[in-house]
């Protein structure tokens, strides 16, 4: 396996004209394989003043710990590395992001250097489409503290949607409701690095069949993972039901099963389902 090291995380500004080159050419697979390569940052440093920015567009609190998923906002300019500087055999903006897998074994502590090792993971064809997933480690030392598994669809048909979890939405309650605004939406573009059309303007949303700005998944998990009571170690997956429109009004919803959902505030539409998992002691 061929292995590519940094020493500082990559600028993501970097991807920008193979992701839109990419968008361009004509979408032609020769061999549906993904590349064996893997991509290793350290040591990565955490800045206090991006965590901060970061822990108040997400709604998390400033209490020295670093949320999981803050990890998993950075290693997603690997992905776009990795999508745009190797045989990838997809272009970027044809993919959707399907599912998100958090696994947390230990605190983070904000004053500690990590290393970030990110891996393709499996590439699965169904009927609805292809599914490729993103694997990241990260380690405190020797240890593996947090992992997270990102999974992205090349859709077969446009309006390919992920077939919705059954849910009992009568047996869960409120556990908090906000709105998402465009301009929250705009700044996690500016602190992630993430700013795919889709999630900016609604013209750069309509050009790929959306109605609106969209939010997101990144953003919107990370904003329900803030209002959980997370342990400190625990899985959250979750998978992104449908578009989740900017302007519109949510609801987080949980039950004793630890099932987990974001909802319309009015109609009880689902765009996120999860599910929260905690390790027996």
């Amino acid at each position: 396996m061929k292995v590519r090291y940094f020493n500082q995380m990559p600028k993501a500004c970097l991807t920008y004209p193979a992701i839109l080159a990419g968008a361009l050419a004509k979408n032609s697979v020769h061999q549906l394989s993904l590349p064996k390569v893997r991509y290793e940052v350290a040591p990565c440093l955490v800045s206090a003043k991006h965590l901060v920015a970061y822990n108040k567009v997400c709604g998390f609190e400033n209490n020295g710990d670093i949320p999981a998923i803050y990890f998993a906002m950075r290693a997603q300019i690997l992905h776009m590395y990795m999508m745009t500087q190797e045989e990838f055999p997809f272009s970027v903006l044809s993919l959707i992001h399907e599912k998100n897998q958090i696994t947390q074994y230990k605190p983070l502590r904000a004053n500690l250097s990590y290393k970030i090792i990110c891996y393709f993971g499996e590439l699965i064809q169904a009927e609805h489409g292809v599914s490729i997933e993103f694997v990241v480690n990260i380690y405190q030392d020797d240890d593996v503290v947090t992992q997270v598994k990102s999974t992205y669809l090349k859709p077969q048909h446009k309006n390919t949607l992920h077939q919705p979890q059954c849910l009992d939405l009568d047996s869960m309650q409120t556990l908090a409701q906000w709105r998402v605004t465009p301009q929250t939406i705009r700044h996690y573009a500016y602190i992630s690095g993430d700013f795919n059309p889709v999630h900016l303007h609604g013209l750069g949303a309509k050009a790929f069949g959306l109605e609106h700005a969209i939010a997101h998944g990144m953003w919107t998990q990370a904003t329900m993972m803030a209002r959980l009571d997370l342990p400190l170690s625990y899985d959250f997956t979750v998978y992104f039901e449908r578009p989740l429109y900017v302007r519109k009004d949510v609801v987080l919803l949980v039950n004793n099963s630890d099932q987990v959902s974001l909802v319309h505030a009015e109609t009880g539409e689902i765009y996120v389902s999860g599910q929260l998992e905690i390790p027996v002691k």
